[in-house]
């Protein structure tokens, strides 16, 4: 557009240009029209200077043609000004064509750029629409973006979470893990431990089988012999226990199971050994005098005489099944006015501390207790105690049998099966009883549920085996267990 209109002002000053100059040629003309009559009939002006008015009229011409010379200087002037003028314009126009044929030029480029510039705005409205169309699908897009970008903060806040919980779960890991390789190497070093004792102990306890083989080689042998049994014959017996505390020894021979208390009374019922059950004692059959108590020594693995001596007839062996023995027993304690360790056997005998079965063992009581001899071979109050030195020790009063047994039985507990004191009873002296040990005495595990106190005795009692778990103690009677505490009993310690 700007090309256009210089063109146009271009073409304006060319026509003023082309007026000037031809109102200029015109005036020269007139100019030189009027002086030339007066330069070329100067001898006439002469001829006629006589005549005034001539004259006149000629002065007055030639003023007149010096003022044409002026103006002639003016306008030859004029000419060198107007021709540098025309030439300035010449010059002009030449640079307006030239600027004209550039702006044709330029606007064929314009043009062409037009166009191009057309095709442009059409190319760039089909980018627009499909810039269109990609916002609107990219706004879509942004909108899925943002909807996941919130999804993502909200799984990464869980995540964040989640990931807190999983690094103080991980520490506690962590520290459960150490707490548990620590406890593992202290239960591998128990382990150790305890493969060194169970060996020791199996030795031990090898050592024990012989020394108690040994023991009961040198035990003196209980039968029964009588008028009902045979005078050829005397039956191993087994020994059990009644309710009020007399021993009992039983034997079979053929359907019968023939017993004979330790106060000489004798019964029998038919039936096994098995089957016998102290509670029925008084119902019985009653046998007077015809069963009687003999004790065998140890090496009479046939029967022996009255006297004891071994004989030639052969004794039958009849096993005690366990399930029939309740058998009261004591560790080894001191008692006032003895100064040997002393304990009640599986018989109900006091017997001492020995290492060989005939002497008890000197240094005081309580040093022996501390250290006991690797092997014990008790001195056992009773036939054993006669066989050695003719006397039972009971049959006199003022014998340590009789007064350390008396002490013993003053000071224990009476454990029953059952509450109100039913059941079965089992008496246990001073002592420490594992749950082993209680089941040697005839105390199931997780079977009491009342128990009696004689001679002042205390007790503690255990809920788990070898004095562990939850305990009870007391000096006193109890007819029920507390609340929890029924048949829960696996150890005891009695003082």
């Amino acid at each position: 557009m700007l090309t256009y209109i210089a063109l146009a002002i271009a073409i304006i000053i060319a026509l003023i240009f082309m007026i000037t100059m031809a109102i200029f040629v015109a005036k020269y003309k007139l100019l030189q029209n009027k002086c030339s009559p007066y330069e070329d009939n100067t001898e006439e002006v002469d001829k006629f200077l006589s005549n005034k008015q001539q004259y006149l009229n000629a002065v007055a011409g030639q003023k007149e043609c010096e003022k044409s010379k002026i103006d002639l200087d003016l306008c030859s002037r004029d000419k060198s000004t107007c021709v540098a003028q025309t030439e300035a314009y010449v010059k002009e126009r030449d640079q307006n064509k030239r600027d004209l044929e550039a702006c044709r030029s330029g606007a064929a480029v314009c043009a062409k750029e037009k166009e191009d510039a057309l095709r442009n705005i059409q190319n760039s409205s089909a980018a627009i629409a499909n810039c269109m169309r990609e916002k609107t699908q990219l706004t879509t897009e942004k909108v899925s973006v943002e909807t996941q970008l919130a999804q993502c903060n909200g799984d990464r806040q869980t995540c964040n979470t989640e990931r807190v919980a999983a690094s103080s779960t991980a520490t506690k890991n962590l520290s459960d893990l150490n707490a548990c390789n620590s406890s593992k190497t202290t239960l591998q070093n128990n382990l150790n431990q305890c493969t060194t004792a169970t060996a020791t102990c199996n030795t031990n306890v090898a050592s024990c089988d012989a020394s108690l083989k040994a023991c009961q080689s040198q035990q003196p042998v209980p039968c029964l012999y009588g008028p009902w049994i045979g005078a050829d014959k005397c039956l191993p017996a087994v020994i059990n226990k009644l309710a009020d505390g007399r021993i009992v020894y039983l034997t079979e021979d053929e359907e019968h199971t023939k017993m004979v208390a330790s106060n000489g009374e004798a019964k029998f019922y038919v039936g096994k050994i098995s089957q016998f059950d102290a509670a029925k004692w008084a119902l019985y059959t009653a046998a007077g005098a015809n069963y009687k108590l003999r004790v065998c020594k140890p090496e009479c693995t046939k029967g022996c005489d009255v006297a004891g001596n071994c004989s030639g007839v052969a004794v039958a062996v009849v096993p005690a099944p366990a399930v029939a023995l309740k058998i009261s027993q004591t560790n080894w304690q001191c008692v006032p006015g003895f100064d040997y360790p002393v304990s009640l056997n599986m018989n109900g005998d006091v017997q001492c501390m020995s290492a060989d079965a005939k002497n008890c063992i000197p240094g005081g009581c309580a040093k022996n207790l501390a250290s006991p001899p690797a092997l014990i071979k008790p001195l056992v109050c009773g036939e054993p105690h006669k066989a050695i030195y003719g006397s039972t020790g009971y049959d006199n009063a003022g014998h340590w049998c009789n007064t350390t047994k008396s002490a013993i039985q003053k000071r224990y507990i009476t454990l029953y099966q059952h509450g109100g004191f039913g059941g079965y009873a089992v008496n246990i002296g001073p002592g420490k009883y594992t749950m082993v040990d209680l089941q040697k005495l005839g105390v199931q595990n997780n079977d009491v549920s009342s128990l009696k106190v004689s001679g002042g005795a205390q007790y503690i009692l255990f809920d788990g085996d070898n004095f562990q778990g939850i305990s009870v103690s007391g000096s006193t009677d109890m007819a029920g267990v507390p609340a929890g505490f029924n048949d829960v009993l696996s150890s005891i310690i009695v003082s």
